[in-house]
């Protein structure tokens, strides 16, 4: 005996009878019940032909419970099981509206202006806090009701498909499921993203992009990147950040990204620049215990030693510093200093970022032996601007007295009023030695780091620079290449150019830096 096998059709809204004559009725139609007088056999009535005709009219009469079979080709115990599963299948009420979808559907999402309604191009609205997305497999999704998730109402929609706001999410079905909750939940703000870091960057030939697309405004529920040259790819686990590229040729590469919530979508080209020759555009970025330094040896920092009854060797530094968000008042950048972790008995040369609030500033500081004869000068409050570049110069002459000093400090060109601290006396001609045997970045003898700045272009010189020369240096905000400057530095650190993990590279002299506590992606695409 042929089966007649039940199936309700939800992308048909309607039922099927396969194997039947009579194979296809709507949803809503059909009431089936036990045939009067019997236990096994059943009637199936079109209640739509029914009107108007004063009878009712039978699809099926008197036929054996045992001929129909569920949608998996089982059958039913009684009549009254198979009346039960037909008249759910025929009147489906609680998965009416649900939409099979092909793969040729398309469903674009967005929030009205009051933000209490999801509207989809097909003409469905939802309320808000009432849809949910719901990963299938790796290339489609289903759309329910957030109350019961097993309520569908689109099924099987490609991840391809779904857009917000015209814009598409990619084909990675977490992101897109993300998104599209982010959007039915309102968790992604009121303001559509901007994105707000660097239109160029420079390369150079062999060296590797690390750059991160950051913006400001409403909260990002994706990135999308196009148009990325060979052998630059996006992050999988950072998606705002590409990295690669040491095989690109000299030439300029024109990239989009685009960054996205259900508000909006800010769009950002990126042109990447690979030249020969002089190319600034790397940073190191410190946060946390990172740090570099080196144990000096002979030749090495020759003008940071103060012998016993010698006046201190002229000398400078330059450097670009871009600190972060960081409140904390003392943050190292270089220091000089006869033994570390402690500042007992210890000489030292040092400078430091004071990032309070109140501060904003540069503390210079020479000291013998600790907390004995110093000299120590800060800048005004609010000399250095956070999120920016800053250009520091600090010069000396080789006079540490308090009175008559002979050290400047220069940010962006223009020399600072320096006021006195720390009980500051001066260091006298015959005062005891200075003997710096470690040289490092971003940790002073006091274990003070920085967090989350970026220093970038670092030169050294055995001689006080003039004014005119650290106007030459600053370039008005435009590095300058340090190993080719006049007066020649003994001491040039690019931070990022040309280094290759662990190591700082001495550009000009023999004292490079090995790299503590951090990695390869610590040379950040940030520079001046």
């Amino acid at each position: 005996m042929n089966t007649i096998r039940v199936v309700h059709n939800h992308a048909g809204n309607c039922i099927n009878f396969y194997n039947s004559t009579q194979p296809v009725y709507w949803n809503g139609c059909l009431n089936a019940s036990v045939s009067a007088g019997t236990t096994d056999r059943i009637d199936i009535e079109n209640t739509i032909r029914d009107v108007g005709t004063g009878s009712s009219i039978y699809e099926f009469f008197r036929v054996p419970h045992a001929i129909f079979v569920d949608k998996d080709n089982v059958g039913f115990a009684s009549a009254q099981a198979a009346v039960d599963y037909i008249n759910d299948a025929s009147n489906t009420i609680n998965q009416q509206n649900r939409f099979i979808m092909s793969d040729a559907d398309s469903i674009d999402f967005k929030i009205d202006d009051s933000f209490s309604t999801i509207l989809l191009d097909n003409g469905d609205n939802y309320p808000t806090d009432f849809l949910k997305a719901i990963a299938v497999d790796s290339t489609s999704l289903n759309i329910a009701t957030i109350q019961a998730t097993d309520v569908i109402i689109y099924e099987g929609l490609s991840v391809s498909n779904v857009t917000i706001n015209s814009v598409g999410l990619g084909t990675t079905v977490a992101n897109v499921v993300n998104d599209l909750n982010a959007l039915f939940t309102q968790t992604g703000g009121t303001a559509a993203p901007v994105v707000s870091s660097a239109s160029t960057i420079n390369v150079g030939v062999g060296n590797i992009i690390n750059y991160e697309a950051t913006t400001t405004g409403g909260d990002v529920s994706a990135f999308e990147w196009t148009n990325l040259p060979e052998g630059v790819t996006q992050v999988i686990n950072h998606p705002q950040k590409i990295v690669g590229g040491s095989n690109l040729s000299a030439g300029t590469y024109n990239v989009t990204v685009r960054a996205h919530n259900y508000v909006g979508v800010a769009t950002h080209n990126l042109s990447i620049v690979v030249g020969t020759g002089y190319v600034n555009a790397k940073s190191t970025n410190f946060a946390d215990t990172e740090y570099v330094g080196l144990t000096r040896t002979t030749g090495q920092f020759t003008n940071l030693i103060k012998v016993t009854n010698i006046e201190m060797p002229a000398h400078s530094w330059a450097f670009w510093l871009k600190p972060g968000n960081s409140t904390r008042l003392n943050q190292n950048i270089f220091s000089a200093a006869s033994q570390n972790d402690t500042y007992n008995g210890t000489s030292f040369i040092e400078c430091r970022y004071l990032g309070s609030n109140a501060r904003k500033s540069i503390r210079v500081q020479w000291s013998v032996s600790g907390i004995g004869k110093r000299l120590t000068l800060i800048t005004p409050d609010d000399s250095i601007t956070r999120n920016v570049w800053n250009h520091v110069v600090v010069t000396c002459g080789g006079n540490l007295t308090s009175d008559n000093h002979e050290v400047t400090v220069y940010i962006n060109g223009v020399s600072q009023t320096l006021t006195p601290a720390d009980n500051s006396n001066g260091i006298e001609y015959n005062s005891g030695p200075i003997n710096p045997n470690i040289i490092q970045f971003a940790r002073n003898p006091g274990n003070q780091y920085m967090q989350g700045n970026k220093l970038d272009e670092f030169g050294f010189w055995n001689q006080e620079l003039s004014s005119s020369q650290v106007s030459t240096l600053y370039n008005s905000g435009t590095p300058t290449d340090l190993t080719t400057y006049t007066p020649a530095a003994s001491h040039v650190y690019r931070f990022g150019d040309g280094d290759t993990f662990p190591t700082i590279s001495d550009n000009v002299g023999d004292a490079d830096m090995t790299m503590n506590n951090m990695s390869s992606s610590s040379f950040v695409d940030d520079a001046p």
